[in-house]
Order: structure tokens, then sequence, then C-alpha cells
């Protein structure tokens, strides 16, 4: 469900071509239980069009572009130059471009190009498409970027959109690097869950490469009693095992066992005993044939 918080969205649209496609997704949004700002339901007869819409960009927490047949209006134009100036002085701004019937993704103007889209050029919209844009605008206002954009990918991750959930984990972990650096605590954090995203999507080559990546960082550190560092080695030695890497799944499980007996962790020593069980039933199966 969207949180109580959820920010307010501005819908821009061209009145020539979308303005029923608009009106269709802003009554979604809506339902959704999210704050959004549409012309038509705001303006009353007799009040000033600009300085209405400057109001409600001004306040507005993601802006929504709408991209329809004829491309992006004049008036849609100006109201993206006014968020781009916005979003330079309120990195928490979201941008996103939305395709509609009819439109195609070089109609995305170029100061915007590099953003993911929302394709809802199907008709019926695409249901996931929906769940992906309502996920990506349920995020608090008070969130910081790398908040946000973890927020999504759990978000995305939930609605089973992998693809989705693994773009904005990516987004996270290069905001995570210019902020703190390639071995940050945070980088290990997110190079696992884009890990677990690789994993569930069975490339398992870059899930052990991302794993590695985190093992190293956090070698860095006291692993002698790390939770956090143990729980890695068993994510590592699980996707070895997936992979038939019994050797090497193994020594990851024993290192994770032997961390969790030093912490006294009675639930972690029984799971990483149960999983060093089933590799050396593995063995013993592989020897018999």
């Amino acid at each position: 469900m969207p949180s109580k918080d959820s920010p307010r969205i501005f819908i821009s649209y061209s009145p020539v071509d979308s303005w029923k496609e608009a009106e269709s997704l802003a009554r979604t949004l809506t339902a959704a239980g999210l704050d959004v700002w549409f012309d038509r339901w705001t303006l009353v007869p007799g009040e000033e069009w600009t300085s209405s819409t400057l109001d409600a960009l001004a306040s507005a927490k993601a802006v929504l572009l709408l991209i329809g047949q004829k491309g992006v209006s004049g008036s849609q134009s100006k109201e993206l130059r006014l968020a781009v100036t916005s979003q330079a002085k309120n990195e928490t701004l979201r941008i996103i471009p939305v395709l509609l019937p009819g439109s195609n993704a070089e109609s995305i103007p170029s100061r915007i190009r590099d953003l993911v889209p929302i394709d809802l050029r199907a008709t019926p919209p695409n249901e996931r498409e929906i769940s992906r844009l309502i996920s990506t605008l349920d995020i608090p206002e008070h969130a910081g970027p790398i908040a946000q954009e973890r927020l999504i990918a759990q978000n995305l991750r939930l609605a089973a959109d992998l693809n989705g959930a693994a773009e904005h984990y990516e987004r996270a972990l290069r905001i995570a690097k210019t902020a703190y650096g390639d071995e940050h605590p945070l980088v290990a954090d997110l190079l696992r869950s884009i890990a677990e995203i690789s994993f569930e999507q069975g490339d398992l080559a870059k899930a052990t490469s991302l794993l590695n990546e985190a093992l190293a960082i956090e070698l860095q550190g006291d692993t002698d009693k790390s939770a956090t560092f143990a729980a890695t080695l068993n994510q590592t030695a699980v996707v070895l095992y997936a992979q038939g890497r019994l050797d090497e799944a193994m020594s990851r499980f024993q290192e994770a066992l032997a961390i969790a007996i030093r912490r006294d962790d009675q639930r972690s020593v029984a799971t990483h005993t149960s999983n060093i069980g089933s590799i050396l039933r593995d063995f013993n199966t592989s020897c018999v044939h």
C-alpha cells in the first residue's frame, strides 16, 4: 500500500493528443492512494493557468512527462525545463518519462533520455508497468537518493520485476560509490542485493563475482564475529553450491559456521551445519556413482 507521506505527483501532458490518457493515469494513481496534481481537476474558471502550474511544479516531488503520438508539446517543454531546474536544487525530485500509445523512445527529450521510461504504449496499459510506476512513486519524500533507489528496487522485486529492481539497485550502487568510495560497507550491502537478483535470474557467474567483490570489502573490517560477513559467506556458498562447485561451497559454509560458533548464534550454527550436511550428502552420492 502507498505510504501516507507519498509525494505530490505532477502530470505533464499534451492537451492535443494525450489528455484522455493523462486523466486515466491520474485516476489510476489516485486510486492507488497517491497524491496527484492534474490541471483539469484543479484549475477553476478565471484562474491564471501559468501561475497555478508553476505553484504545482514547485511543490511536486515527482513529474511524469507523458509522451503521446505527436511527441512533447511546447507547454510540456517549458514544464520539463522548470522541472530540470528544480531538480538541480532538489535531488529528490524525480522526473519520469511515460510512453503512451503511438509514441517511441526517440520522442523522449534528449536531456532525460538516459532515464528509464515507463512503457504504457499497449492497449490496455501493461499492468506490470503500472505497478512499476506506482512502486517508483510510492517513496517517502524525506528519503535520500540512495534510500529512494533501494525502496523502489525492493517494491519492484516484490512485484516480480527483477530487471527493474536490478536497475534501481545498480543506480543506488553508483550513487553510493560516488558519495562514499568503492570500499564502503554500504557498497558491499548493495552488491549483495544485486547478487540476489542475479541469482534469481539464473546468472550465477555474475552473482558469484558480485559476492566476491562484497567479501573483499568486508574483509577490511573486523570479520571475526561479523554477522554480516558470515551472511555474505553463506550467500556465496549457496551460489557456488548451485553451480556444483562443492569444494568451494564447503569452504565458505565452514567459514560461516566458525563465525556463528564464535558469536554463539545457535540458529545460524544449525543453518550452516545443515548446509554442510547437504554438501556431504552430494559428495557421498557422487562417490557411489
